[in-house]
């Protein structure tokens, strides 16, 4: 049996040792590109189509269990109010967050509760605009829908 000689993991390294770092360096660039775009939730009521299929962060939403419908979130500004709705936790989300979603934080009741606020990871599916009728108060909706949220 005849024997191959050892060839380097990365022939060209000998010749151009510069072209491996940039491909390392690259590599790492990709990866970083596929976190989650922070945003905040007045520019996503100000486009919510254009954010239709990203993966989007949003920080100091107030969550819920909501019961049999999912897990809900709301971000209000005084004037417009924002909503996420997905039926499921992703794969992401923390067991002692799911337990604070299945305890203090089940319920649209408890919305308002300090402990209910959380930062957000969610891809929508779906946008959709309303008005929330609060007495004679009329407000703007947005409505994000996806598939599952993680909650952290």
């Amino acid at each position: 049996m005849t024997r191959m000689p050892a060839l380097p993991l990365f022939p060209s390294a000998r010749l151009l040792p510069g072209v491996l770092l940039v491909l390392l360096a690259s590599a790492g660039g990709t990866a970083r590109a596929q976190e989650p775009a922070r945003i905040q939730p007045a520019a996503l009521l100000a486009a919510p189509e254009r954010h239709v299929g990203r993966a989007l962060r949003l920080d100091g939403l107030a969550c819920v269990d909501t019961g049999g419908a999912g897990f809900a979130c709301t971000w209000e500004n005084g004037e417009r109010v924002l909503s996420l709705s997905a039926p499921g936790l992703g794969g992401r989300t923390k067991p002692p967050v799911a337990a604070r979603l299945a305890g203090t934080c089940r319920g649209a009741d408890n919305l308002r509760l300090r402990e209910c606020r959380f930062s957000v990871v969610v891809r929508p599916v779906n946008a959709a605009k309303g008005i929330v009728n609060a007495g004679e108060r009329r407000r703007p909706l947005v409505t994000l829908y996806a598939r599952e949220i993680d909650l952290f």
